[in-house]
């Protein structure tokens, strides 16, 4: 999402560049890193070619989650903005906490650098008071940490202040390219797509769009369409997104991609439940579907919602 932002910003004279962090072999996408990956040490930055035209720093962070690999992130966060040749007038930090990026914002702000944070996911509210106390202090330290908190719905903007954000909000809504994404302006645009999948024009074709995560309710999904499959028997689900990998170094990550190949296996019906991957155009699944499911337990303003509405 935004990546697709880039091209238009750039036409209007913004400079980007993008810090990104890869901890496992199976976030680079490259096949080329893929095969000299051993000879990357963790701390070093992994050449990568840009992207819509940003030049990209992926650094590579240890395996583990800690202090260390936070360390390593941040390190080269302030190697980029601080270099003699680029001194950036704002930088975002897109993480589900600020300090999750930025260890010490002070030295950039110092050097003029506005610190902004953009916060997309709703926190869990069901906590007990002390617990509750205790983050709303230490978001309340957060907040002075930085420059401004950029939430993507009214909703959000009202969640940041009942979480102890006292630092300026704005709230700019999530946009949706309409030349992308728009209905079909004829039925045969459905076809190619459907007959790919083996489903015909009057089969029921159920889609869902979101990395394959917990937090996704992509397990939902599928325990709801075994459910319908006794009335529609002959209903399809597409599940499109990336992140089902059963041999990956992420435990809970590992056990939830078997989770979801056990309620494939015992559906009776794995031949009609598709697993894509990430794809280049998803605009053709929205329009090629009948109905789209969206199945999260925890989300902000998902693009995901408003592409769908816009097919």
């Amino acid at each position: 999402r935004f990546l697709r932002y880039f091209p238009g910003l750039q036409r209007r004279g913004a400079a980007i560049r993008v810090v990104t962090g890869t901890p496992r072999r199976s976030q680079i996408a490259p096949p080329e890193i893929l095969r000299e990956w051993a000879r990357y040490p963790v701390g070093a930055v992994i050449p990568a070619e840009p992207l819509n035209g940003a030049p990209i720093h992926r650094v590579r962070l240890p395996a583990r989650k800690g202090l260390r690999r936070l360390w390593v992130m941040n390190r080269e966060v302030h190697r980029v903005c601080r270099a003699t040749s680029y001194h950036p007038d704002v930088l975002q930090l897109i993480s589900s906490l600020p300090h999750r990026s930025l260890l010490r914002p002070g030295p950039l702000r110092r050097q003029g650098t506005a610190v902004v944070f953009g916060y997309t996911i709703t926190f869990n509210q069901a906590l007990n008071p002390i617990r509750r106390a205790l983050r709303h202090g230490f978001m309340k330290f957060l907040s002075r940490q930085i420059d401004c908190v950029i939430v993507n719905a009214t909703a959000m903007h009202d969640q940041a202040c009942a979480m102890g954000f006292e630092t300026r909000i704005e709230v700019i809504a999530n946009g949706v390219d309409l030349q992308r994404f728009h209905p079909p302006a004829r039925e045969d645009e459905r076809r190619p797509l459907r007959e790919a999948l083996g489903v015909d024009a009057e089969t029921p074709l159920l889609l869902a769009v979101g990395s394959l995560t917990a937090r996704k309710g992509i397990d939902l999904a599928i325990e709801a369409w075994i459910r319908l499959n006794r009335r529609f028997p002959q209903a399809h689900l597409v599940l499109v997104g990336a992140g089902f990998d059963t041999a990956g170094e992420d435990p809970e990550k590992r056990k939830f991609a078997r989770r979801l190949q056990d309620l494939s296996a015992g559906s009776g019906a794995a031949d009609r439940l598709h697993f894509t991957g990430f794809v280049d155009r998803v605009e053709d699944y929205y329009r090629a579907a009948d109905l789209f499911v969206f199945p999260s337990e925890k989300e902000g303003m998902p693009n995901a919602v408003l592409e769908a509405m816009a097919c």
